[in-house]
């Protein structure tokens, strides 16, 4: 019994420590089709619905311009970016597709997208 303890605490440990360095996201979404990209940086879609969290670090101090391409053929999308105090600090839509952001080295920030019934494909661009 406590070795299966240990060992479940051994693997929540390692989740959070790749969860935190941006290696993995968190998945809280129901769809009929999800394909993405290992970066996450696009993706097509059909009837889905949720959201996906993940951490994203950047290696200089910046300003940032985030576009959203995204082309749906029904329901909604957004995309947002928090601050280490999950704070939002901006937030794209298929009707407000770009955003500029101040960033920081090595300071943690969230990216969540969020869908409501949503079928189409998206691209976020990072210049």
């Amino acid at each position: 019994m406590i070795k299966t303890i240990l060992i479940f605490l051994v693997l929540a440990a390692i989740y959070y420590v790749l969860y935190i360095n941006g290696y993995l996201l968190f998945n809280n979404k129901k769809a009929l089709t999800f394909v993405g990209s290992k970066r996450g940086n696009k993706a097509s879609f059909s009837a889905c619905t949720g959201t996906i969290k993940r951490v994203v670090k950047f290696d200089a101090d910046k300003i940032c311009k985030v576009t959203l391409d995204c082309r749906l053929s029904k329901g909604e999308m957004s995309v947002s970016l928090l601050d280490s105090s999950k704070q939002e600090i901006i937030n794209l839509t298929s009707t407000n597709k770009t955003a500029a952001v101040n960033v920081e080295k090595g300071k943690r920030y969230y990216l969540v997208f969020g869908f409501k019934s949503a079928s189409g494909d998206y691209e976020l661009k990072w210049e």
